[in-house]
């Protein structure tokens, strides 16, 4: 059985600060991008090891959730409410986790979303 992942990166990304202020047209939303180490595939298995990466087109403050197979919602990033979430427009991050710079997969089959 599998798991299908979802990437619906809203583009909650605000911009920060009067500089990323005027970068942004009027009207213009800041991006925001999410993806895997797997490319275009985002079927997964119970017990997969994946990098989460993303990038925003402007200075940003982020936050990235995960609604499991069950519905559970839980905080990606940050992971404790005083970590830094400022994001550089234009560059790519990844995830790191406890002990790992792998996500772990350990859900039952269904469908699932990053946020």
């Amino acid at each position: 059985m599998r798991i299908a992942y979802a990437f619906a990166l809203l583009a909650l990304a605000l911009p920060v600060g009067d500089a990323a202020a005027q970068d942004v047209a009027p009207g213009e939303a800041a991006e925001a991008r999410l993806w895997l180490d797997r490319g275009d595939d985002p079927l997964l298995q119970r017990g997969d090891r994946v990098r989460i990466y993303y990038r925003t087109s402007q200075d940003a403050f982020v936050a990235i959730f995960q609604v499991d197979t069950d519905g559970s919602v839980r905080l990606l990033h940050p992971r404790a409410p005083g970590d830094e979430t400022f994001t550089r427009g234009g560059r790519d991050y990844r995830l790191l986790f406890p002990q790992s710079s792998y996500w772990y997969v350990d859900e039952y089959p269904g469908k699932g979303y990053l946020f």
